[in-house]
């Protein structure tokens, strides 16, 4: 492994070979999905690389498929990977049906409340779906601007709200509500920052039926 910052990045594919070949996800493919993850943490760590997802994805009639995106999505964030999906046109393996307007059930894992952009290093984020809440922890660093959290509506529908563990008065926000991204604004004395935003309580998110 080279000494010094990260030049290199490592973006590998993820499919599983079934459920790709249009078999299925089952319980006999978790535990895959953990070594999978660790292995390639590991590898990462190893030769000091930034670490990419750069493809993954499955047609929406594969059984327990949004199962396997949920576990993926959640294995990303867990991680802090960006990633790429395949694919994201109107079709079989897309988010959106061929009108290009009603939702695919792989849409109901895929879309999310994640940092677009993070004005400090990140900590930890995630996003409850069940509880409709999404937290954010990161660090103060040289990065200017504001911090950005994408904020699809269907979870938010009665609005929401946002607290911080900066000193009330030394942060602000506001949500553009043309992009749906939220913009944060915090205090710059602060050397860690906490924020978490909540759906109102009468706030429900769709339920969707595996097929």
């Amino acid at each position: 492994p080279r000494s010094g910052d990260r030049r290199l990045g490592y973006i590998p594919h993820m499919y599983p070979r079934e459920l790709h070949e249009g078999g299925a996800y089952a319980e006999k493919d978790f535990t895959p999905m953990d070594t999978w993850e660790h292995n390639q943490r590991q590898y990462v760590y190893d030769n000091n690389m930034a670490w990419l997802l750069g493809e993954f994805g499955h047609s929406n009639r594969a059984e327990g498929g949004v199962q396997f995106l949920e576990d993926a999505v959640n294995m990303l964030e867990r991680n802090k990977i960006g990633w790429e999906y395949w694919d994201s046109s109107p079709g079989s393996w897309g988010p959106i049906a061929g009108d290009k307007v009603s939702d695919q059930p792989n849409a109901f894992a895929l879309i999310n409340v994640y940092p677009r952009a993070v004005a400090g290093k990140i900590e930890s984020y995630d996003f409850d779906r069940d509880l409709k809440t999404f937290t954010l922890k990161y660090r103060q660093s040289e990065a200017t601007g504001s911090t950005e959290i994408s904020m699809p509506p269907r979870f938010y529908p009665n609005g929401f709200e946002i607290t911080s563990s900066d000193p009330a008065g030394s942060w602000s926000y506001y949500l553009d509500d043309v992009r749906n991204v939220l913009h944060i604004f915090h205090d710059a004395e602060q050397q860690e920052h906490n924020f978490t935003i909540k759906a109102h309580a009468d706030s429900k998110q769709l339920v969707f039926k595996e097929l």
